[in-house]
């Protein structure tokens, strides 16, 4: 069980509501393992940083700018074979989403 502040931090890579929002269909489901596998794996990341003392986050910053890169570059690589399958709509979607949960750039590395 994660405390409050951990939880409210994590919150805003909600998984299920992003595969939710999206209503894959059964051929793009075959797409979506490697995409949650990275975002999952992004919000373990974000999870330990939030747990991290101001002092080694401070430490840490020049790493996670690289870090954060590499991140962006593995969600985008797994997400494009399934964004290439999405229509308009779920398009929309997915462009909201990602904004809203701040990841304008993994939107950018898709084009």
């Amino acid at each position: 069980m994660m405390d409050g502040a951990a939880a409210a931090h994590t919150a805003s890579i909600d998984v299920a509501r992003i595969k939710s929002a999206l209503h894959l269909t059964p051929a793009q489901e075959l797409h979506w393992a490697p995409v949650e596998a990275a975002l999952r794996e992004l919000a373990r990341r974000q999870e330990r940083d939030a747990n991290d003392g101001l002092v080694r986050r401070v430490s840490k910053r020049v790493v996670q700018v690289a870090l954060n890169s590499a991140t962006v570059h593995r969600l985008a690589s797994a997400a494009r074979p399934l964004v290439k399958t999405f229509d308009e709509q779920q398009m929309r979607t997915a462009h909201g989403l990602a904004q809203e949960m701040g990841f304008g750039p993994v939107v950018a590395a898709l084009r």
